[in-house]
């Protein structure tokens, strides 16, 4: 096998094990992928292709779920988040390395302290500004750091949300908010040295079909078991950001 052939194999395998992830968790991934991507790749092609990932694997939970989905929520919350994923994603690339390293070492703990909680995330104020606002901030952390799942993880436990709807209207909330900052990124995911069209397909390939396949596991598989396993990967995963 050609090494050409064979990064390919690698990549369809890492893209179908994200979206199994996502199926599992209903988000994470995108970090996930974008701190131990960072082992291989440069951070910031490392974080692009982390965004396309999440994309497509919260596009299939949609979809699938797309009766669950409490769409009012979806527009007040995720429409300010295409502002700020564009932003977010612009500022990726006008930041030094070092920084964009630090900050996704930090959301990884902060995702981490979110998980490991077990009270409910403090009430917010229904207020639609309120809630603008928080998808605003959202939308540029994804951009960022491929965090957002930290503020609309705590938005929507503070609404009562859990079950399908949770995941289908984050999920909803995510594919919505990605148009900004996949605009950025496919600027910039066109200067890298591999072939972008060859990764996209990859992508959209592979990520679907590990999401539904995550979605059939989901019901087999301790979430306290999963989550632990996730929470190990990810303190490992900020240590090496942080630290080396």
């Amino acid at each position: 096998m050609n090494p050409e052939m064979l990064h390919s194999v690698l990549f369809f395998v890492c893209f179908f094990l994200a979206g199994l992830y996502t199926g599992i968790s209903g988000g994470g991934a995108g970090m996930l992928i974008a701190t131990f991507g960072s082992l291989f790749l440069d951070l910031r092609e490392s974080i692009v292709l982390a965004g396309f990932v999440g994309i497509t694997a919260q596009m299939t939970t949609a979809v699938r779920l797309r009766r669950f989905v409490v769409w009012p929520m979806v527009a007040k919350y995720a429409l300010p988040g295409i502002i700020g994923g564009a932003l977010g994603g612009m500022l990726l690339f006008a930041i030094p390395a070092h920084f964009a390293r630090i900050l996704l070492g930090l959301s990884c703990i902060a995702f981490v302290l979110l998980r490991t909680r077990t009270k409910r995330s403090p009430p917010f104020l229904r207020k639609t500004g309120i809630l603008m606002t928080l998808g605003f901030c959202n939308g540029f952390l994804a951009g960022l750091t491929r965090g957002g799942v930290l503020v609309r993880s705590s938005v929507l436990l503070a609404l009562d949300f859990s079950g399908n709807a949770f995941l289908a209207t984050s999920a909803a909330m995510a594919c919505v908010q990605s148009t900004g900052q996949s605009s950025v990124y496919l600027y910039h995911f066109a200067q890298t040295n591999r072939t972008p069209f060859l990764l996209l397909a990859l992508i959209v390939a592979a990520t679907p079909l590990g999401t539904i396949a995550g979605h059939t596991c989901a019901h087999h598989i301790s979430k306290k078991a999963f989550e632990r396993m996730q929470v190990i990967l990810l303190i490992v995963g900020s240590l090496y950001l942080l630290f080396f």
